[in-house]
């Protein structure tokens, strides 16, 4: 009983041998692209042949994969082949790979199999990613920049290609927004959607036009292979146009062509405004403030280097050295400014109405008293003569 059950088991065992043997030979014919971008598809081409002269029988074939590979479709159903003696099949495998993929190289297998016997062959595919380096920054600051200034900007150097990217060189490249200090800012690396911060401080031309301007950024890096990569990505930013008024003057003066100021008596003051900024001052108003009355101004527009007067006519009913407030508002790209400044008007005393009749009264009493009596004496003396 002992030996027939011995007997048994070994002709199992060479009949799924010679079973295996009849499984077709797997001949890996092309792996397209090789080596394959992460997020990308690839294909792999293979052929089943059947070295024997006779049937291999019913097998099945299977395309074993893990991640980062997915399986798609395939040309040929291979669930059930029958090859017949020195025939060949071929089938081509569509796969896609997954984005997130690192750089290495990974295996899938094809198997073919029937019953207990199965053969496989590996195949390896190459994963290689690709770097790509860009940057992004707020916006906050970069569109009311004046020409003559400083800002500064802090750069998210990101790379969002599928490979690993060394030596990372960032340089901004415009004579108009020149670079304080260093103007090359430098990465070891960067893995695939890694970020690191580049910060830079500008100085703005004081000859720029207010409008949007573009910095170039230029960027340069290795990929895995050790190959140079550039790139430029501009960085935007606006100019805008700023004012600056300045009070140059102010000057008192009567307006009855007086050598000075007289209680009761207009005058007038004349405060010279003149814009020292690089742009234009816009809306341009004053007002003048004294103890003794207020007054409003509208100029209007200043340009650059221009300068032009306010007028306030005024009276003070009163004598005195009075302190006055002079407030000067403009708006520009900017917003709106304001600017003060204090000044003192001399009144002397003026003529007072009673002075002035009695003044009369006296004139006229003079011019009588000449008329009506020396007249007549002179003429009588005359005579005597």
């Amino acid at each position: 009983m002992r030996k027939t059950i011995i007997l048994v088991s070994m002709l199992l065992i060479f009949a799924g041998a010679a079973f295996a043997a009849t499984l077709p030979t797997i001949l890996v014919e092309k792996v397209n692209p090789q080596p394959v971008e992460p997020g990308r598809d690839l294909t792999i081409d293979i052929t089943l042949y059947n070295r024997l002269s006779s049937d291999t029988g019913d097998f099945s074939v299977v395309l074993e994969s893990g991640y980062p590979f997915i399986l798609k479709s395939s040309t040929s159903d291979l669930s059930r082949v029958n090859l017949c003696g020195s025939c060949s099949k071929k089938n081509t495998y569509f796969l896609s790979l997954d984005s997130g993929a690192v750089s290495g190289t990974y295996p899938v297998f094809v198997k073919a199999f029937a019953d207990n016997a199965q053969i496989r062959e590996r195949i390896d595919v190459k994963v290689q990613g690709k770097p790509s380096i860009i940057f992004s920054t707020s916006t906050e600051g970069l569109s009311n920049i004046t020409p003559d200034s400083q800002f500064s900007v802090v750069l998210d150097i990101t790379n969002v290609g599928s490979g690993r990217a060394g030596q990372i060189k960032i340089q901004p490249d415009s004579p108009s927004f020149v670079v304080i200090g260093g103007s090359i800012k430098t990465l070891d690396t960067l893995n695939p959607n890694e970020t690191k911060q580049a910060a830079f401080d500008f100085v703005v031309a004081s000859s720029l036009e207010a409008t949007s301007y573009s910095i170039p950024v230029k960027i340069s890096y290795l990929d895995e292979q050790g190959n140079t990569l550039n790139s430029t990505q501009n960085l935007g930013v606006k100019v805008v146009s700023k004012g600056n008024i300045n009070i140059q003057t102010v000057k008192v003066a009567s307006s009855t062509g007086a050598a000075a100021v007289s209680a009761g008596q207009p005058f007038t003051v004349i405060a010279r405004l003149k814009n020292v900024g690089p742009g234009d001052a816009d809306f341009i108003s004053a007002e003048m403030k004294c103890p003794f009355a207020e007054k409003k101004s509208f100029l209007g527009q200043l340009k650059k280097d221009e300068d032009a007067p306010v007028l306030f006519e005024m009276t003070s009913p009163s004598s005195g050295t009075f302190t006055c407030d002079i407030n000067v508002f403009y708006k520009d790209d900017t917003g709106t400014h304001q600017l003060s400044d204090k000044f003192g008007v001399n009144v002397g005393a003026g003529s007072s109405p009673l002075g002035i009749i009695l003044a009369l009264l006296i004139i006229g009493g003079l011019v009588f008293f000449r008329k009506r009596i020396l007249a007549p004496f002179q003429k009588g003396k005359g005579s005597v003569s």
